[in-house]
């Protein structure tokens, strides 16, 4: 019965209630934004206690196919949010299967750098950022050299070693994610304390990087940030770097941008 309540609640009031499926990605900072936005639940907990979900967000669709099958059998509808290329992902084949099995569902992304990989009718929203203010207020306040963020392990330790190998005194910090920073601002201010920012697979940290003007290397295709291919290109581009062009900032406005594509699909 008091399921029942809570679903008939929901409907009346119009309120929109966005769920997620639970991952080890990333995603956190995310998730709490759109939380100052709408009711936001995890998907288990939102079919568990009855609250009705109009959207379920996905930050990791590959690996969470059941959780997509789930929320579709409760009549609610998916949003993939593809802001990684999945390491599942490695051939043209994969991306059109995977685009192939996705192609009636909702998908979105933060980078126009995935506009072009994930070709089918993917929407393009703006990603978080703080406002300009609090960023000129965090420029300038390095206290270390470098900060690596690497989900693989030795692949980071390798990119720690060949940062050593062209200044042995640096002082580097490593993050093999940032799933506990729940708060935008406390993002910020981590990269804010770096002059060096080495991150793979994750672009969210190389726009916070540029926003703070702190260089950035990345294996990600990003205007403005320093391309590596291995770990000898980092060294490389330590010692030579690149005249990468200067990206004009840009402000974003996260809340506003996701408001209108939620909105569109009601």
């Amino acid at each position: 019965m008091k399921n029942n309540i809570n679903n008939i609640y929901s409907i009346i009031s119009k309120n929109i209630n966005i769920s997620y499926a639970e991952n080890p990605l990333n995603s956190s900072v995310i998730i709490n934004q759109i939380s100052e936005i709408y009711n936001t639940l995890p998907l288990h907990h939102s079919l568990q206690y009855g609250i009705r979900s109009s959207y379920c967000l996905f930050f990791d669709p590959i690996n969470q196919e059941q959780d997509i099958l789930l929320a579709k059998s409760n009549n609610i509808q998916p949003i993939l949010l593809l802001n990684h290329i999945p390491q599942q992902l490695a051939k043209k084949e994969d991306f059109y299967l995977f685009n192939e099995s996705h192609k009636d569902t909702y998908k979105i992304t933060m980078f126009p750098s995935l506009l072009n990989i994930f070709q089918t009718d993917v929407v393009l929203i703006d990603r978080p950022q703080i406002s300009s203010e609090n960023i000129e207020k965090l420029k300038n306040k390095s206290k270390y050299d470098a900060l690596i963020l690497c989900s693989n392990q030795s692949l980071g330790q390798s990119i720690n070693q060949a940062i050593r190998s062209f200044n042995p005194n640096y002082q580097i910090n490593y993050m093999e994610s940032y799933s506990n920073i729940k708060h935008l601002e406390n993002l910020y201010q981590q990269v804010s304390e770096h002059s060096l920012i080495v991150t793979i697979n994750d672009e969210l940290l190389a726009q916070v990087a540029m926003d703070l003007n702190i260089r950035a290397i990345s294996n990600l295709d990003i205007e403005g940030v320093e391309k590596c291919n291995s770990t000898k290109d980092v060294s490389e581009l330590l010692n030579n770097p690149t005249s990468n062009k200067v990206v004009e900032f840009k402000k974003y406005d996260f809340e506003n941008s996701f408001k209108t594509y939620i909105n569109n699909l009601t």
